[in-house]
């Protein structure tokens, strides 16, 4: 309350802070006076400080004398400051925290208005609280604060933003001071999210509640155990451990990728992606040789239902630029420990066995990775060269909307890696061209300007002339351009083993290579049908023994009915509920462990009979005519790699396009040509049932009984020969089409035009758009690119 200074009519008036200042204003000339003194700013020996210039910038402040200290005047960001300058000490800067109280003049007067805290040199850190990360000195400004009531006795420190005004609390530091003992555990603990903003005396009450993660040190024999582990993904002064609130489990943090895993019994799970722990050989051995900067996580239960269609391993790799140190392949990521790095995840396809990525961006890295650690030999893994699959990478990447700058960024780092493959170059330079062709649509944001002068040297390389040089009648086919691709870049198109009927070397006409017949008795692997009858009987219809027993609605807002709209709802509902009530259900014919037998026996067959059609295949594929003169040559082609490897997506190609085969055996006559076309699809419909008893094995696992009889009287309504895509489809998304979802496709086929609904859950994304897709590209004869995204 101001009062004026004397009995006299004066312009002057004063007042006294809770702290007890004095403070003197003149309202006729503005002079203010604290404590008698009026204001002054920081002198140079504080605003030359380092750690003043760190925490509070270029800012100057006005401040007064008080007592020891240089207070300020007016609040920065809501609180006071108080610097101790002393001639041959450093300088000591203070913030007055609020203390929690309550408004009583009582209370006011009995207990200190303010906590001092303290602000600590970083470049000190080891003398306040021993060994810290390097990232919780740099990245934090630290504030101390000592005599504290909720602390039992210890000095509490503040981990808060560098800036001042920046006071979330991100970890909080309790250290015993010199000469007491404390029961409490001590040490550096974190501070989730939601509790940043908290006030210190409820951190400190939740710290003695044992609320906190508390970080440990990386000098004992299990963490240094640990860290080697992730140390090849992240360097090991960046990576933080802790005991985990309550239960003091060993959890690993990598806060510059965000990701965050926790011991639990043997294992590091991942607490990102849930159900999924580090594997323990984090190398693979089969694929990108060379390379080592990723983590490998691996299901924790493959087997459960909650895993069901989720691949067993994954793959994460920091998203950076791909380059060549000297014979391995390094992530050029700098040391910043700022930073933040997103992370790819990569799935291992569980049939293919093939890395996949679910967007443009991850493709084109993991394409520059393939091309970057490729060789002249196949990939084991994916039986491809590093080459062929960045070549199929690059196509699945298509569009005709501007690249945006990450994915810009991503096409020029894999344009590095193209001098030995003119193929992948030109594919390079047609994304980039097709990409831009319609950036007038879209907004200056979204179109890249930088791409254009790094990609557009491309053609410079002289890749077109080389690739029209590299076209011999037998060029692996993964090397080679699509027919319309060729037209669009190069104006022609190569040869193809069936232009070879009437072709000459010389003199001599080359006679007729389309001769060689192979055969598979297809009778003895014939068994889809059958197992799924033997499954279907595995159910039968349980009839309700009382369906005049019908449930009754109950509603409780008896004035809110009184409507008309609200009454014909509630008839509404009620005659839904009755006529559910009638329907008759579904039960297991024998009981669970007895179905679970069967199922299995069933499965050890499919895979048995799969795998020796899938053999089958393979031999009528590799087997050349013994007395042709061309097999010699074709042997050399194929030892030299310029004939490409039968992998499983090959066959599932050759169940809708049975020339394919002729890449690998140009040999084969049109008779073998549709018997392989036929083994692919009985292969396929093996590959299907397969999914599916393990789907129904895992349901009973699990007693859910419903999802297994749901699963049990699934059957195929549609010729897998009249729509080879969907069963390729089905092979490689791991499902099957249910009738229901079969009838919804077949009516929007038959009837353009048509709306149909379904409900929530039951296909109409991951099933029912694909399948309509692959239809009517089928019909307009345009070649589907089959993805599981």
């Amino acid at each position: 309350q101001w009062k004026p200074t004397s009995n006299f009519q004066s312009a002057c008036f004063e007042t006294e802070t809770r702290e007890g200042n004095l403070i003197a204003l003149n309202v006729m000339t503005g002079i203010v006076l604290y404590n008698g003194v009026p204001p002054d700013r920081l002198p140079d020996s504080v605003l030359g400080t380092t750690l003043y210039r760190r925490v509070f910038g270029e800012r100057n402040c006005p401040v007064v004398p008080n007592g020891l200290y240089l207070s300020t005047t007016e609040k920065l960001s809501g609180r006071d400051y108080d610097f101790c300058v002393k001639p041959g000490v450093p300088v000591c800067i203070y913030e007055r925290i609020p203390s929690a109280q309550t408004t009583t003049s009582a209370s006011i007067n009995s207990m200190k208005p303010y906590m001092h805290a303290r602000l600590l040199d970083p470049d000190d850190s080891t003398k306040w609280i021993g060994e810290l990360p390097p990232r919780l000195v740099h990245m934090h400004s630290h504030w101390l604060i000592s005599e504290m009531p909720e602390a039992c006795g210890c000095d509490v420190v503040l981990f808060r933003g560098i800036l001042f005004n920046n006071r979330e609390t991100s970890f909080i530091a309790i250290a015993p001071r010199l000469m007491q003992t404390t029961s409490q555990p001590h040490g550096i603990f974190r501070i989730p999210r939601e509790w940043k903003q908290r006030r210190v005396e409820e951190l400190v009450n939740f710290w003695s509640d044992h609320a906190f993660d508390r970080m440990l040190s990386q000098s004992t024999r299990e963490t240094r155990q640990l860290l080697r582990t992730v140390s090849k993904f992240e360097q090991t002064q960046f990576i933080e451990l802790y005991a985990a609130a309550g239960s003091d489990k060993l959890k690993l943090l990598l806060p510059r990728y965000q990701l965050e895993f926790e011991l639990q019994g043997d294992e590091l799970c991942s607490l990102d992606r849930r159900g999924y722990h580090l594997a323990r050989q984090q190398q693979l051995s089969d694929t990108l040789v060379g390379f080592s900067n990723y983590l490998v996580l691996e299901a924790s239960s493959p087997q459960s239902s909650e895993m069901l269609g989720r691949p067993k391993h994954l793959l994460l790799v920091p998203a950076a630029q791909v380059k060549r140190l000297n014979s391995t392949i390094v992530l050029e990521l700098n040391n910043d420990m700022a930073c933040h790095f997103a992370t790819f995840t990569y799935q291992v396809h569980l049939r293919f066995g093939t890395l996949t990525a679910v967007d443009v961006e991850g493709r084109l890295q993991l394409a520059a990775l393939y091309a970057s650690t490729g060789s002249l030999l196949n990939d084991q893994r994916a039986h491809m060269k590093g080459g062929e699959q960045a070549i199929a990478l690059v196509q699945e990447c298509w569009r005709n909307s501007p690249l945006s700058a990450r994915e810009a960024e991503r096409l020029a780092n894999l344009s590095n890696f193209c001098h030995h493959n003119p193929t992948l170059s030109l594919l390079c330079n047609l994304l980039r061209r097709d990409s831009k062709q319609l950036e007038v649509l879209h907004t200056p944001e979204s179109a890249d300007p930088t791409v254009e002068p790094v990609l557009g040297q491309l053609y410079a390389d002289g890749a077109e002339a080389e690739y029209s040089a590299r076209r011999p009648l037998y060029a692996n086919a993964r090397n080679r351009l699509s027919p319309i691709d060729e037209m669009s870049i190069t104006g022609q198109q190569s040869y193809r083993p069936e232009q070879m009927m009437n072709a000459t070397v010389g003199w001599r006409q080359l006679e007729p290579v389309r001769h060689h017949n192979v055969h598979i008795n297809l009778s003895k692997y014939r068994c889809t049908s059958e197992i799924e009858k033997a499954l279907m009987a595995l159910t039968l219809l349980r009839f309700k023994a009382n369906p005049i027993a019908l449930l009754k609605l109950k509603f409780t807002d008896v004035k809110a009915m009184t409507t008309h709209i609200a009454k014909r709802a509630a008839h509404e509902l009620q005659d839904s509920c009755q006529e559910y009530e009638k329907l008759n259900t579904r039960a297991l014919a024998k009981p669970s462990t007895d179905v679970m037998k069967v199922c299995q026996s069933f499965l050890k067959e499919v895979c048995s009979i799969q795998l020796e059609l899938f053999k089958e295949i393979l031999k009528c594929l590799r087997h050349l005519p013994e007395r042709h003169w061309h097999t010699p040559g074709f042997l050399i082609l194929r030892s030299a790699s310029s004939v490409p490897t039968v992998t499983l997506k090959d066959v599932v190609r050759g169940s809708w396009d049975p020339d394919w085969f002729l890449e690998f055996n140009p040999f084969l006559s049109p008779e073998s040509l549709l018997n392989l076309k036929a083994a692919s699809l009985e292969w396929m419909q093996l590959c299907v049932l397969e999914d599916r008893l393990c789907r129904i094995l895992s349901y009973l696992k699990e007693e859910e009984t419903d999802l297994a009889i749901r699963e049990l009287r699934i059957t195929r309504k549609w010729k897998p020969d009249m729509h080879p895509r969907w069963l390729a489809f089905e092979v490689e998304s791991g499902i099957q089409i249910r009738p229901e979802q079969h009838s919804i496709i077949q009516t929007l086929i038959e009837n353009p035009g048509t709306i149909a609904q379904l409900n929530m859950g039951l296909g109409k994304t991951r099933v029912i758009l694909p399948c309509l897709v692959l239809h009517w590209t089928q019909e307009q004869s345009l070649v589907p690119k089959l993805t599981s995204q």
